[in-house]
């Protein structure tokens, strides 16, 4: 027994040897590592980030999840380093999807994807989103350094053509090609289920990814009580470009599905607020063209015909001053089992939308009519001056003008 128990030690020792022999040479090898699965899907992680990274999980449909990846110290990338954070699901889509409408319509700039992809950088080191499974099976995050590809500030730009973006130019490639030999930096990974299940009793919706299309719009059942009904949907569009998007436009955008089953016509107000609100956004609405059967949940989802949804528009819902349209603040007037698609275009991580259904006017009740003459007036030029009138207003932080 002596003999036997005087063995555990040399063998521990082995054992520890194995593991750091093994560590080290991932380390100087710079070859894909495929993390390990663990119980359940929470993977919380500091890693030492020299090479690509890979994780799988499998995810039953309308699964949700929560994820964030980050650069906690930034100032160890490379001059110009990049890092890609890529989402796929296994398989991917097969062919073009077919349907009521062409898959650009309206200026709808993909197909219905399960996919996303960001490219963090010094001035853009995170990203955080909830995602939720649009069909079941494997997906896979993979984190990998960007060597050699166009970068996220190309692009027209739509006002401010000064010196600004000039000044240090982004190179498509990292130096030499590559990242220096031996560099390594922390990156942490946090990536948890999230049950959001009760959030609707509570009149709170958090907005979920993937839902660039309307295909693909998180539904939300709007209320049928009396009176004024309000609910909110905090979201988020940390998925794209922070600093300088290039794909402003044609990137970001969260589609809601809204569904009324009430018995009579209602007013619904939109109003979008941003915690840092220094560039154009706009909120606009669609109505389903056809019967709610052609929802379905199937994938790849066939495209939905839509039309743009104007009924009960404010007169104030016009151009003022500038030439493009964004409006952050709309009111339509909407019908018993009617479907409609809200389009949120906040060009920002985090965002606020809160939707009011009331009755139209006319209001028996004075004070309802003045309070909510009070709230349309200030909604709309809220929406008016925080997107800079005059043609002040820019879609990108990176500027030489804007009041």
């Amino acid at each position: 027994m002596k003999r036997s128990t005087r063995r555990w030690p040399m063998a521990l020792m082995l054992f520890v040897l194995t593991l750091t022999t093994g560590w080290y040479a991932w380390q100087v090898s710079g070859a894909k590592r495929i993390e390990p699965g663990v119980a359940g899907l929470a993977w919380k992680a500091t890693l030492r980030f020299n090479g690509p990274v890979e994780r799988r999980v499998t995810l039953r449909e309308g699964e949700t999840i929560e994820l964030a990846v980050g650069l906690p110290q930034p100032s160890l990338l490379p001059v110009h380093g990049r890092v890609a954070v890529t989402w796929t699901l296994a398989g991917g889509q097969a062919g073009t999807p077919s349907g009521g409408r062409q898959v650009d319509a309206y200026g709808i700039y993909t197909a219905p994807t399960a996919n996303w992809r960001k490219v963090l950088h010094a001035l853009d080191p995170d990203l955080y989103l909830v995602y939720r499974a649009p069909v079941a099976g494997e997906y896979r995050l993979e984190i990998a350094p960007v060597t050699d590809e166009p970068t996220v500030f190309e692009g027209a730009r739509w006002r401010d053509e000064g010196s600004a973006p000039t000044v240090t130019v982004f190179p498509r490639q990292t130096p030499q090609n590559l990242w220096p030999a031996g560099l390594s930096l922390p990156l942490t990974v946090d990536l948890a289920p999230i049950d959001l299940a009760g959030s609707a009793a509570a009149g709170m919706h958090v907005e979920q990814e993937p839902n660039d299309t309307p295909e693909l719009g998180q539904r939300i059942d709007l209320p049928t009580g009396e009176g004024i009904q309000a609910l909110r949907i905090s979201g988020g569009a940390d998925d794209v470009e922070y600093f300088d998007n290039g794909a402003v436009g044609r990137s970001g955008d969260d589609w809601f599905q809204l569904v009324y089953n009430g018995r009579e016509p209602r007013l619904l107000t939109v109003d979008l607020t941003l915690p840092d609100h220094t560039l154009a956004a706009q909120v606009r609405m669609y109505a389903l063209e056809g019967k709610p059967e052609q929802l379905t949940s199937g994938w790849p989802r066939p495209l939905l015909p839509i039309v743009e949804y104007t009924v009960g528009r404010n007169e104030n819902e016009r151009v003022h001053q500038q030439n493009e349209g964004h409006r952050a603040a709309i009111v339509r007037l909407i019908k018993p089992g009617g479907v409609y698609f809200l389009r949120a275009e906040a060009n920002a991580p985090g965002y606020e939308v809160e939707l009011r259904v009331l009755p139209p006017a006319p209001y028996r009740d004075p004070r309802l009519a003045v309070r909510q003459a009070m709230y349309d007036h200030i909604g709309q030029v809220d929406s008016w001056l925080s997107n800079r009138p005059r043609g002040a207003s820019v879609e990108r932080r990176i500027r030489d003008t804007g009041n």
